[in-house]
């Protein structure tokens, strides 16, 4: 099992060996939950958040259907007929690890804005010859059952490790790196405009 999330009375479970399912559970029931529905694709979610009505944001990994990773992968999943979830799109990234992966406090959806934040450091998934110490926030927007990329707020030259969770205030975001505090603004926007327009890192 590599996650798992509870909706009301519906659960979700994400397992992975070589190609498993995302899991629909019927939770009505404490005491006799039931299997209602499962996806079976490529990699693995490692963190699953409700982003509106019957529907889930995965994050995690991607793979071959042999079970090999090959990168980083954000899923939106469609959960509204519980008995046959289906995968709207996703996202996958060659070079990104996310934090998430290994820290559930390392995401945060402005249901506002409908913008996903998601810490992240380089990744390497096969052959390493242009390692760097790249860490940052990967932006995303939600809306209207699509997924897109925002912008990346960067931390490189800051410090090596990947940075803590972004923390939201109103009309801006300030990102926070292990040992240093670059003040970084993403102006009030609403998805699905494609950038987040006045981004200054000092």
């Amino acid at each position: 099992i590599t996650s798992v999330r509870f909706d009301g009375p519906t659960g979700y479970v994400v397992t992975f060996e070589r190609k498993d399912p995302l899991y629909v559970i019927d939770l009505n029931d404490p005491a006799k939950p039931t299997k209602v529905g499962e996806l079976k694709l490529p990699g693995f979610s490692s963190y699953l958040h409700p982003v509106g009505p019957g529907l889930l944001l995965g994050v995690g990994s991607d793979a071959t259907d042999d079970g090999r990773v090959t990168g980083a992968k954000v899923t939106l999943f469609d959960a509204t007929d519980p008995a046959a979830p289906k995968e709207i799109t996703s996202l996958k990234f060659a070079d990104k690890a996310f934090m998430s992966d290994y820290d559930p406090k390392a995401f945060h959806f402005d249901a506002t804005r409908g913008l996903v934040f998601l810490p992240y450091s380089y990744g390497c998934w096969d052959l390493c010859e242009n390692w760097t110490n790249e860490s940052g926030v990967l932006v995303l927007s939600v809306a209207d059952r699509t997924l897109g990329e925002v912008t990346t707020i960067n931390h490189n030259d800051r410090t090596p490790p990947p940075p803590r969770p972004g923390e939201p205030i109103p009309d801006e975001t300030t990102t926070v790196p292990d040992t240093t505090v670059p003040d970084t603004t993403a102006p009030n926007t609403t998805a699905p405009e494609t950038t987040v327009p006045g981004t200054t890192t000092p």
